[in-house]
């Protein structure tokens, strides 16, 4: 793309606000065929226009930055945007350090789906549902 070595600092992406169910979801950014960044976009609020009571909506100013920095002050300038490193919520994480539970996930203590692949059930615990004649 380039003829010469150039170095990028950010990456500020528009998401699909047409319709914003849409949009991109999941992105991954490859250079040199080396990937070097896969995360999520939030949704893009909808397009301005026409509201149900004739008014026109603003505009507002949605690109979402990819960082590619070690320097603490740039990052601190793009925070006080509202950049999100993990989505809209936080996600549910299971730690573990060298074999030790460091911090629980929720999902630990839900009953395991047995639709999930992998997951075998004992039907020797399942109930019966055969009648027996008399």
């Amino acid at each position: 793309m380039f003829d010469t070595p150039v170095t990028v600092s950010m990456i500020k992406i528009y998401n699909y606000s047409k319709t914003p169910n849409r949009g991109a979801r999941e992105i991954e950014i490859y250079v040199d065929d080396l990937k070097v960044y896969m995360g999520s976009l939030r949704q893009a609020p909808p397009s301005p226009g026409v509201t149900r009571l004739g008014k026109v909506q603003q505009g507002v100013e949605f690109g979402q930055p990819i960082l590619f920095t070690l320097n603490p002050a740039q990052v601190e300038v793009h925070e006080k945007r509202k950049v999100v490193y993990c989505g809209s919520e936080d996600q549910d994480v299971l730690c573990i350090n060298e074999g030790q539970v460091v911090i629980e996930s929720k999902a630990m203590h839900r009953a395991p789906d047995p639709g999930a692949e992998g997951v075998v059930v004992d039907l020797d615990k399942r109930p019966t549902t055969a009648m027996c004649r008399t």
